[in-house]
């Protein structure tokens, strides 16, 4: 056998092989993540009864996040609102770590989709914005989980009613 024929084999088969494990490392972070995040769906909030589709808009109001990072330690107060067919919410308040408060530049941060769990969040990094996709993960109508993964720079942030 050549050695080029030899290389290039060698080559196949170690690609494959990566691509493979790729493959199957998405597919469990998938199903993990589709079997832990749950929103409730337009479907669901049309079969609700009465009672319980006011409580459905549990999104809807003032909720605050607290961070500890070299860049801010503190929290920030984000307001949700529902907008068309979606959730968005903005910035609204800063408060540091004594409780003094600052007003935010009401900057829209996160948008959720009413048909699951999937959201985009907006980061800003060296004064540039990108949209990050996330998932939404609702623990109770009090409290949710924010995660996103983007080229490396990840994150889970608990959100708390207001």
């Amino acid at each position: 056998m050549k050695n080029s024929t030899l290389i290039f084999r060698s080559l196949a088969v170690t690609i494959f092989i990566t691509g493979f494990a790729h493959l199957m490392s998405y597919t469990s972070y998938t199903e993990d993540i589709n079997n832990t995040y749950s929103l409730p769906t337009e479907n669901s909030l049309k079969k609700s009864t009465s009672s319980e589709k006011l409580n459905n808009n549990f999104l809807i109001g003032k909720w605050k996040a607290k961070y500890n990072t070299k860049d801010f330690s503190g929290a920030i107060i984000y307001n949700v609102k529902k907008e068309e067919r979606c959730f968005n919410a903005y910035t609204y308040q800063y408060e540091d770590t004594n409780g003094f408060t600052d007003k935010a530049d009401k900057e829209k941060v996160l948008k959720i989709n009413l048909n699951g769990t999937n959201g985009t969040y907006s980061l800003t990094y060296n004064n540039k914005q990108y949209e990050v996709p996330c998932k939404i993960k609702v623990i109770d109508k009090r409290t949710i989980q924010i995660s996103y993964d983007y080229y490396g720079y990840n994150g889970l942030e608990t959100w708390k009613k207001q």
